[in-house]
């Protein structure tokens, strides 16, 4: 799990390396997301250009349980996509991500596409929602296609 998580942000640094994201940055955010590419939920961090590409990073820890798989269960959310509609007070996004779990001994990999509805006049404006839905694929000890769909409230914090 340690080599897979060090790849993992290996990977997000040379994307955000190739596509200058320090240098063109706009905003960033902090959100909450109630089920969707964390499991039962995450905690992640954005980062936005002006190029309005969206990079993003996650975790998620739930403690063992009485129920369901023996062990904790970790997951690292990441996507990267971009904003390609703007009704007014929205903005439709559509892009790639995965997210790597750790659940008791056994690790999967979820690879999926996303298509998301974000709440939000402006972006860097203050406050935001989202409605994203992700169909993919899950690798590990069983394989299979899935579809979830997650609701986010977080923050954006405009760069000036």
């Amino acid at each position: 799990m340690k080599i897979s998580l060090l790849i993992l942000f290996a990977g997000c640094s040379a994307v955000t390396a190739q596509t200058n994201f320090s240098n063109e940055l706009m905003s960033e955010g902090m959100y909450f997301e109630l089920v969707g590419s964390g499991g039962l939920y995450s905690i992640n961090y954005e980062i936005i250009d002006t190029k309005e590409r969206i990079l993003r990073i996650g975790f998620s820890v739930i403690p063992e349980l009485d129920i369901g798989p023996s062990g904790p269960i970790l997951v690292v959310p990441h996507s990267w996509s971009k904003f390609i509609q703007k009704p007014k007070g929205f903005n439709i996004e559509t892009g790639l991500g995965g997210s790597l779990a750790q659940i008791g001994a056994d690790t999967y990999y979820a690879a999926y596409s996303l298509i998301g509805l974000r709440g939000q006049d402006e972006i860097g404006q203050k406050s935001f929602y989202r409605l994203t839905i992700y169909p993919g694929y899950i690798v590990g000890p069983e394989n299979g296609f899935f579809i979830t769909a997650g609701l986010s409230i977080g923050r954006s914090f405009k760069r000036h």
